[in-house]
């Protein structure tokens, strides 16, 4: 998967959960994304976020401590 689809798809379901709060949005983002992203796409997303993450929103930067580290 591409960075550009990890982002625009990071950033789509940080859009949704915006509009609950700041805390709500956290816990709901990387519930959603621990529940649907397979492993792979969550190593592409945190590893792409280690390497600087530019592009990812901040709603979404937020969330990621609570999102599942695949092993």
């Amino acid at each position: 998967m591409q960075n550009d689809d990890i982002i625009r798809m990071a950033n789509q379901i940080g859009a949704f959960f915006k509009a609950y709060g700041p805390e709500q949005a956290k816990k709901d983002i990387a519930t959603h994304i621990n529940s649907y992203w397979e492993p792979p796409m969550r190593k592409a997303l945190l590893a792409y976020v280690d390497g600087g993450g530019k592009g990812i929103d901040d709603v979404v930067l937020s969330a990621l401590p609570l999102v599942k580290k695949p092993t």
